[in-house]
């Protein structure tokens, strides 16, 4: 449920700064797809064992200039 709505918000034009959802129940499939969501939209992610935690790569780019 967590790619699902993971994807309605990207669908929808919403693209936080900061993504954390639980990634713990998903199929590999939609593992492999919310990963693929988040390069799509330059996100840099980390999966912890429950949850995938996103930053927009922007948002951390622009820290470093």
């Amino acid at each position: 449920m967590d790619y699902q709505i993971l994807k309605w918000f990207f669908d929808a034009g919403v693209d936080p700064d900061v993504l954390n959802f639980e990634s713990l129940h998903l199929s590999k499939a939609e593992r492999l797809a919310s990963r693929q969501l988040l390069n799509d939209r330059e996100y840099w992610w980390i999966e912890s064992d429950q949850d995938t935690f996103a930053l927009k790569e922007s948002l951390v780019t622009a820290q470093q200039n």
